[in-house]
């Protein structure tokens, strides 16, 4: 039976993604440089320091790309603190899987601070116990170093876990790590997640304890 659910927070309890656009957007701003969308969208699930070498490789100097990650990240955390839209269906699946008495983490590749102001706009997520954050993990994701803290902080074998992801290179992780993933296409299409996923969604709605149990099945 599995034991513990591992969600990703980014794009699967909060609906972060139009707001990190426009924070990547503010960063490059401020060098005069306008980035394109079709290039954003390559980059959830990725650590904003990935994200800054990708978008920003090619256009700015090496020196000015930890700059350019610090700038985004004020600039969603101020954002953020704005307006904070949690995907719906979250805090009733988080609800659910905790009278059920399922075991809860979240592994993102966002900052400690992004947790802080999950737990301050969500209640129910007070019920998550795990928070593995990038400042945890030495390795982004694809890699499935976060997801595998979280797996040996709430005391579970991946076989024992589901991981809830919407980002192509985090349900690679979950590959990696063995563990069984569900994919919600809240950033890329169910065409895009099926062949990643044991399960896809499109509505975190259509989840329950008794769903993600017949994935072991």
């Amino acid at each position: 039976m599995p034991k513990a659910v591992i969600f990703d927070m980014d794009g699967v309890l909060v609906d972060s993604m139009p707001i990190h656009w426009q924070a990547w957007r503010e960063a490059f701003e401020a060098y005069a440089i306008d980035i394109k969308y079709e290039d954003f969208i390559k980059t959830p699930g990725l650590t904003c320091e990935a994200t800054a070498l990708l978008l920003g490789a090619d256009v700015l100097p090496e020196a000015e790309i930890p700059n350019l990650g610090d700038r985004q990240r004020e600039a969603a955390k101020r954002m953020l603190a704005e307006k904070y839209p949690p995907i719906p269906g979250a805090e009733d699946l988080i609800r659910r899987l905790d009278l059920a008495g399922w075991r809860m983490a979240i592994a993102t590749s966002g900052p400690l601070a992004n947790i802080q102001l999950l737990l301050r706009n969500l209640p129910e997520a007070r019920r998550i116990t795990a928070f593995i954050t990038s400042e945890d993990v030495q390795r982004g994701k694809p890699d499935p170093e976060v997801f595998l803290k979280a797996a040996e902080r709430l005391g579970v074998m991946p076989r024992e876990a589901v991981v809830i992801e919407d980002s192509k290179v985090g349900l690679e992780a979950a590959r990696r790590g063995g563990f069984t993933a569900v994919a919600l296409a809240s950033t890329f299409s169910p065409e895009e997640l099926e062949s990643l996923a044991g399960l896809v969604v499109g509505s975190l709605h259509e989840l329950s304890p008794d769903v993600l149990v017949k994935l072991f099945a």
